[in-house]
């Protein structure tokens, strides 16, 4: 559904742009800004927004209990789309790196 999201120009969604945009929590408006680089299969901007929402997960929830302390699903789901679009996240941390599920994570042979 996501990738389906992102394929779309942004008017196929206005109530949901309309919500991310004014929404005051600064995660949504972080992950907004990954949606929309994807959508404009900006590689550079991809990197740059996935880098800044990892860097805010792990400043802001890394700590917190439960599952979520163990991997980020958002970072993981923009990586993912990413790279089905062709698209090469660079740039992250060691750190940022190890939150998100990927094959090489798992320990899985690509």
């Amino acid at each position: 559904m996501l990738a389906r999201y992102i394929e779309r120009s942004d008017t196929a969604y206005p109530d949901v742009e309309a919500s991310l945009e004014a929404g005051k929590l600064k995660r949504t408006k972080l992950l907004h800004g990954c949606l929309n680089s994807l959508r404009a299969m900006d590689a550079a901007a991809v990197s740059k927004s996935t880098a800044e929402f990892l860097k805010y997960y792990l400043k802001s929830e890394f700590d917190s209990s439960g599952i979520a302390t163990l991997f980020s699903i958002e970072g993981t789901i923009v990586w993912h789309v990413a790279q089905r679009a062709g698209l090469e996240i660079t740039g992250l941390s060691d750190k940022a790196r190890a939150m998100i599920i990927t094959r090489e994570t798992l320990g899985i042979d690509a």
